[in-house]
């Protein structure tokens, strides 16, 4: 249909007969729908992070991508659709994989917090507070983790921690909802 049919068909749609600005409008208004028409072929591309082209910075927004600047189209598409395959894994096996591209060597525990009650606590028993009903109990591997050390430290800070952010970032962005997480 060319921007002249649609002309006709917007003119079909108003009851007057309309002239000046108006036939000028109709022009326009036609021509636009003719470019949507042209483009809703390639826009079908746009909708897939595989063959996304035009709209490649949204798929990145989308799914928080912070891409370094110069980077072609095919490796930005790569990222992208490594980002997308990758959504979805809520058990432990998915994470430890994870873990691993990332570089760690990690284990996972499940099981339901119960806080110590008295009666019930025997020698040896976790000590656990925890609103949530369930939890994962992660074990790093120990050369990963930094040891409070006396004469190097203050009051407030923590017995060890961990140098590098990026494996608890990960995991705090996609744990399932109901998971609590203990860094052991």
């Amino acid at each position: 249909m060319s921007a002249d049919d649609h002309k006709k068909t917007l003119q079909q749609l108003i009851p007057l007969e309309l002239s000046g600005v108006f036939e000028a409008d109709l022009a326009i208004e036609g021509m636009a729908l003719d470019r949507a028409d042209s483009d809703v072929g390639s826009m079908a591309a746009e909708f897939y992070p595989q063959s996304t082209d035009a709209l490649l910075s949204e798929w990145e927004r989308l799914f928080d991508l912070q891409l370094v600047s110069g980077l072609s189209t095919e490796t930005r598409r790569a990222i992208l659709l490594d980002q997308y395959r990758d959504r979805g894994g809520l058990l432990p096996p998915y994470f430890i994989a994870r873990a691993e591209a990332m570089g760690y060597q990690l284990t996972i525990d499940e099981g339901e917090a119960t806080p110590l009650q008295a009666g019930t606590a025997r020698a040896g028993k976790r000590l656990e507070n925890s609103d949530n009903r369930y939890v994962w109990r992660l074990t790093v591997a120990t050369d990963l983790w930094v040891y409070l050390r006396a004469g190097s430290a203050r009051a407030g800070q923590p017995l060890r921690t961990m140098p590098s952010r990026d494996l608890l970032q990960f995991m705090d962005d996609y744990k399932p909802a109901d998971i609590t997480i203990f860094y052991l």
